[in-house]
């Protein structure tokens, strides 16, 4: 269980690397770009992306329901987790 964890952190935390990415680097270097190359540019990344992250949210996805499940059965189970035993 414990390699699937960090198989699903790994997927997600590259995923949303992958994001920042294009939000904090990738878009302010097109924006400086000539017109016909700031349009040339988007539409080649986003072939790529097109194509890969339809797949990657959902390997992110599935990834993460059975850890969900998970917290959810222990939630249910142990009060700690629901706060009942905080003191007040």
């Amino acid at each position: 269980m414990h390699l699937f964890k960090m198989a699903t952190l790994f997927v997600v935390l590259t995923l949303v690397g992958v994001e920042f990415s294009v939000c904090a680097f990738v878009n302010p270097a097109a924006s400086r770009l000539e017109p016909e190359s700031r349009l040339k540019m988007p539409s080649r990344s986003a072939l790529v992306l097109g194509k890969v992250m339809p797949v990657w949210y959902s390997v992110a996805t599935l990834f993460s329901v059975p850890d969900l499940v998970l917290l959810a059965h222990a939630w249910a189970r142990n009060p700690a987790y629901r706060g009942s035993d905080m003191g007040s």
